[in-house]
């Protein structure tokens, strides 16, 4: 049965100095990865070792096939982690124990055993984390295709992405709007309306979550396309809503400011 627990990464991992070196994080996710997560005991060989929280068993001919990585090099990594502060090596003439440092502070997910308050607490904070990021890939991603370019996450985006989020995935959504991005650039397709993120999440989705179907119900028959524009003219800017804060860019194109 395949093991379906989990560790938590931090991003500042990517600041430190274990980021520099891949055989160095290689051997660091991995001892993350072995480390228990309960307290418990095992038997080695005829002997019964107790295991605590953010301990294992190493044999350094294991590893060595696990990682290939040669068991010097593993030895020097687990080393430079020991200077680091960052696990404890005690050996015998059989084994040697891995600990990681702070195992609680960073990896304690016993959630459910504390109180009902916290345990709330902790999920609603957790789901309110994950919602919070989905909206921000979103938005992200939206303005990196350069269609209208959106200056904030507003409360208004937020709530249409909340909502485009109750009938699709996050994927779903990213995947429409490089399929959109795609048909709207190209000449081969006569779709030329430009939406906001908001109008997109209200009314694109659907249209352009499948690619394929996309193509073929807005391929240009004649072969002239009409997307040279990549924003709005001023005339359209102003048809589609006259009391909206444009910005001009350089290509004179006007994009929402918002």
């Amino acid at each position: 049965m395949a093991d379906e627990s989990w560790i938590k990464l931090y991003r500042k991992l990517t600041e430190s100095l274990v980021f520099s070196n891949e055989k160095c994080l290689k051997i660091w996710i991995w001892c993350l990865c072995k480390a228990g997560y309960a307290d418990k005991e095992i038997v080695f060989g005829r002997q019964k070792i107790k295991l605590k929280k953010g301990q294992f068993i190493m044999g350094g001919i294991k590893a060595e096939e696990t990682l290939r990585i040669a068991r010097t090099t593993i030895y020097y990594w687990l080393n430079f982690l020991k200077d680091e502060g960052m696990i404890d090596i005690k050996k015998t003439n059989k084994y040697t124990i891995i600990t990681i440092q702070n195992w609680d502070e960073y990896q304690n997910v016993d959630i459910k055993k504390t109180s009902n308050v916290t345990s709330d607490g902790h999920q609603m904070d957790t789901n309110k984390n994950i919602k919070k990021d989905k909206n921000i890939n979103i938005y992200t991603y939206w303005n990196g295709k350069g269609i209208i370019v959106h200056r904030n996450l507003t409360e208004k985006i937020n709530r249409k992405i909340n909502g485009s989020l109750k009938d699709y995935t996050e994927s779903e959504i990213l995947q429409a709007i490089s399929n959109y991005d795609l048909i709207l650039k190209s000449n081969e397709y006569f779709w030329t309306h430009v939406w906001s993120l908001e109008e997109f999440l209200q009314r694109g989705i659907e249209k352009f979550l499948d690619l394929e179907i996309a193509k073929n119900n807005y391929r240009n028959k004649n072969g002239n396309g009409n997307n040279e524009n990549m924003g709005y003219t001023y005339s359209k800017a102003m048809e589609i809503n006259p009391a909206g804060d444009w910005e001009k860019r350089t290509d004179n194109l006007f994009y929402l400011r918002k």
